[in-house]
């Protein structure tokens, strides 16, 4: 006699009372550590939905952990039913992923089926990048927060001979909030500071000059030291 046993399991929730929430932050520009650096336990305000998690508008901060020498930090708190957490980070000289530029944060809902979230503030956080984030037995462990070095470019800029009253030169590229800079008239001799930006990376410059009713559109990049000034000189 053959006897059939069927077994419906029911998706196993977590059943823990307290969370303990870990990791590291650093440089994106080099991977070293930041210390001192504040790291922000959010939770969402209502019914744990993930469209709390877009830019922080939803969301309360329920501690702030500074991290070690070495970047680390770590946190055990007793945690709600079914509610979204998640990490946002700052740092004196480094862009907070706070306003995450579109992504969601680094998040976890602490009951049911889904896993611990990787967020992509920006190009330093790679899509291929091998280290997962766990949320496993009450732990969520993030490998690396990785926050983006302010930096700052100096422009100097100079309208060569020949020039003309109406040579208009229109300054873009990164930093620029899509914002043309207008540097307009004959002998142009000027600075110009943009900043802060994303250093420990080559920036995007982009600009275009028009003179005598020519136009030329010129691009180029620099690359931007990280909590330093470099220099670039443009001359049309």
């Amino acid at each position: 006699m053959l006897v059939g046993i069927s077994c419906n399991k029911e998706p196993q929730f977590v059943t823990h009372e307290n969370t303990t929430v870990e990791g590291v932050l650093l440089s994106a520009a080099d991977r070293s550590p930041i210390a001192n650096g504040k790291v922000l336990l959010l939770s969402s305000y209502h019914d744990g939905s993930l469209n709390a998690i877009w830019y922080g508008r939803s969301y309360g901060t329920r501690n702030v952990l500074n991290t070690d020498a070495q970047g680390r930090f770590s946190y055990s708190f007793k945690h709600a039913d079914d509610t979204v957490y998640a990490m946002a980070a700052e740092a004196d000289g480094f862009f907070a992923n706070r306003n995450s530029g579109g992504f969601d944060y680094p998040h976890w809902r602490t009951t049911g089926l889904e896993g611990l979230k990787r967020g992509y503030k920006n190009y330093y956080n790679r899509f291929d990048d091998s280290r997962e984030f766990v949320n496993n037995k009450g732990t969520a462990h993030y490998p690396e927060i990785r926050l983006a070095p302010e930096g700052w470019i100096k422009f100097n800029i100079r309208n060569e001979e020949p020039t003309f009253s109406n040579d208009i030169m229109k300054l873009g590229g990164e930093g620029s909030s899509g914002q043309l800079i207008n540097f307009s008239g004959s002998n142009v001799n000027t600075q110009y500071f943009r900043g802060p930006v994303m250093a420990g990376r080559y920036v995007y410059v982009g600009y275009n000059v028009t003179s005598q009713g020519n136009f030329q559109f010129y691009e180029d990049s620099i690359f931007a030291e990280p909590h330093d000034t470099v220099t670039y000189e443009l001359t049309y």
